[in-house]
């Protein structure tokens, strides 16, 4: 399931996306080739307003981690973190079938 912040720019990306990722002659490689093209969607994307609570405020931090440490702009706190979770978001990333 997808959870995707409730703005017109995000919903557009997303058909965008699927649109294409649809496409039966798309150039794919052998890893890719395992989940595209997309024939079958389980479930729409839930689409949710930003709140306190919600989980796209995790998704921003995770991402403002990543984004910082790629531009080498360290604060003693981002690498324990990144540390802890990145291993766990290859680990998804590289063999999503486990995870499916």
């Amino acid at each position: 399931m997808l959870i995707a912040e409730n703005n017109d720019q995000v919903r557009e990306h997303i058909k965008a996306f699927q649109r294409y990722y649809q496409t039966p002659d798309i150039a794919l490689d052998d890893t890719a080739k395992k989940f595209f093209p997309l024939r079958k969607i389980k479930h729409d994307p839930l689409f949710e307003e930003k709140r306190p609570t919600s989980i796209l405020q995790l998704a921003d931090f995770w991402t403002y981690i990543i984004k910082r440490i790629s531009m080498n702009q360290e604060h003693p706190l981002y690498r324990p973190i990144y540390d802890e979770m990145s291993g766990q978001i290859w680990e998804i990333f590289h063999h999503p079938e486990q995870f499916l």
